[in-house]
């Protein structure tokens, strides 16, 4: 999972669903809905950001003035991320038929989450829950826009670093006093799926 979530937000401030008067359903505007960057018709710099970005941000869900999300709020998040994508994956690693995992490669995938907030939530369980929408095998990179074009960046550093270098090591070095462990990626799940 890459250390850099982006939180996607529609390109239009946030209005009611309905329908004018006399207007078919058809004709409502969902753009204050929509998230995907590739439905929007505009992408602005503030539609996607890094979810670290978010703290001290309001959080609107909640009735008066106050609420601001926090480093552990995020921390909380990342960590309910993590672990929806190990139990996804190992859910499609035993469903062989669908999902496969080819020897020697990588695939990069987009996933889709979405976040809810409960301000009257149970202290046993997080004030965020987050849910699993969709994942893309192809993920739109290029949409990530040119203030967090780095990420991109990172991200195939981090790549490179965890899934190619240890194929082109010949001998156990000494490791880069520099080099601490891999700051781009975190490992959600580590299980074998095959020996070769």
């Amino acid at each position: 999972m890459s250390s850099n979530i982006l939180a996607l937000f529609a390109g239009t401030a946030y209005d009611s669903p309905s329908c004018q008067t006399g207007g078919k359903p058809s004709d409502m505007d969902l753009s204050p809905h929509l998230t995907n960057t590739v439905l929007q018709d505009d992408v602005h710099e503030s539609s996607v950001r890094l979810l670290k970005e978010l703290v001290g941000c309001d959080v609107l869900s909640t009735a008066g003035i106050g609420t601001l999300l926090g480093p552990e709020d995020v921390r909380d998040i990342e960590d309910q991320v993590a672990d929806i994508l190990a139990e996804t994956f190992k859910a499609a690693l035993a469903s062989a038929v669908h999902f496969q995992v080819l020897p020697n490669a990588f695939e990069l995938f987009g996933v889709d989450f979405l976040v809810t907030h409960a301000p009257e939530f149970d202290p046993k369980s997080s004030k965020y829950q987050v849910h699993l929408l969709e994942i893309n095998a192809e993920p739109a990179i290029e949409l990530t826009g040119a203030r967090l074009n780095w990420i991109l960046v990172d991200l195939f550093k981090g790549i490179a670093h965890t899934c190619v270098k240890p194929f082109f090591e010949i001998t156990k070095s000494v490791p880069n006093q520099n080099e601490g462990p891999n700051q781009w990626l975190r490992k959600c799940l580590d299980i074998e799926t095959r020996k070769y």
